[in-house]
């Protein structure tokens, strides 16, 4: 009796751990996820159609909002951005504007959409983006008629997505958007660095010495030629009337032109630097996306002297 006795208490206590980290498991809250529902795009402009824009808005907010998955971003907030940013339509429905957009109003999950209007048929495409792992998660197409049918195709295409929004884009605990956002900014650094080449990185290295030297060197003119000068016309008037300290008005002369030497070989080297610094600091070298820098000459009646860049 008393080694059975003896048995449970060590069941009891060796279980109590496995208990309590059960239940702090269980315990642990569940984040939904924000998605941010980008204006629908009336993509060949059909005028006829463009109340679609409010209607897919409205179908697929509700859609979603009947998953109890998801927090949905105030359709105000994204369009204030919008503006704030100075967007066209199809310009925020980029992703690197979405981005940008989604960062500012708090979402994780972007959602963009677009319609075509072709004679009696219409196609309707979006697509739901991961902010955070910067992938496609979910995608639908679906085509009908623009008659009575194009209800049908409004509420298929937004109850499809939705669909597939909650299978791929479940509940996380808290410290999963700690975590990620941690990684984004890691990635931007990365991105950041790889954008700042080591030719840029040259011309700021250039640039920035040159504006210190052209500074430090304008003020040293400014003030030889507008304070030191009048102590330097003192004592030549001095010398003039006297005819003694001969010694001062030379060293106080010799000052002067030594401070109008360093000013302005300093002002000189700087701007110098400058000039042969900035054109290294923004140029991009010609990659896939077609990024370069052209200098040309051109010589008619005049010599014409350009250079461009693109970023």
């Amino acid at each position: 009796m008393k080694k059975i006795l003896i048995t449970i208490i060590l069941l009891v206590i060796l279980t109590c751990p496995f208990y309590s980290a059960q239940k702090e498991d269980n315990n642990k809250e569940l984040i939904k996820r924000t998605v941010m529902i980008m204006p629908f795009l009336n993509a060949n402009k059909v005028a006829e159609y463009n109340y679609l824009q409010a209607t897919l808005m409205d179908t697929l907010t509700a859609e979603l909002m009947w998953t109890e998955q998801f927090i949905i971003t105030k359709q105000r907030d994204i369009e204030n951005e919008i503006s704030r940013m100075n967007l066209t339509q199809e310009d925020a429905l980029t992703i690197e504007n979405a981005k940008k957009i989604a960062q500012s109003v708090k979402s994780d999950v972007i959602v963009i959409g677009k319609y075509v209007i072709i004679k009696e048929d219409i196609l309707i495409t979006i697509t739901a983006y991961d902010v955070f792992t910067q992938e496609i998660v979910a995608t639908t197409n679906r085509k009908g008629n623009v008659g009575l049918d194009i209800f049908r195709v409004v509420q298929d295409a937004t109850k499809d997505i939705s669909d597939k929004m909650k299978t791929r884009l479940k509940k996380v605990e808290s410290s999963y958007f700690t975590e990620m956002n941690k990684l984004m900014k890691k990635q931007y650094q990365i991105d950041q660095k790889r954008k700042f080449g080591i030719t840029n990185r040259i011309g700021l290295g250039i640039t920035i010495p040159g504006a210190i030297l052209l500074l430090g060197g304008t003020g040293l003119l400014i003030y030889d030629l507008a304070g030191y000068s009048s102590i330097l016309r003192d004592v030549r008037d001095d010398y003039d009337k006297t005819g003694e300290n001969r010694e001062k008005y030379l060293e106080t002369y010799n000052i002067f032109l030594a401070l109008f030497i360093s000013g302005a070989v300093s002002a000189g080297l700087g701007f110098i630097m400058i000039a042969a610094g900035i054109p290294l600091l923004v140029i991009k070298i010609k990659t896939k996306e077609n990024k370069k820098v052209s200098f040309n000459i051109n010589y008619m009646d005049k010599i014409s002297l350009s250079l461009s860049y693109k970023l």
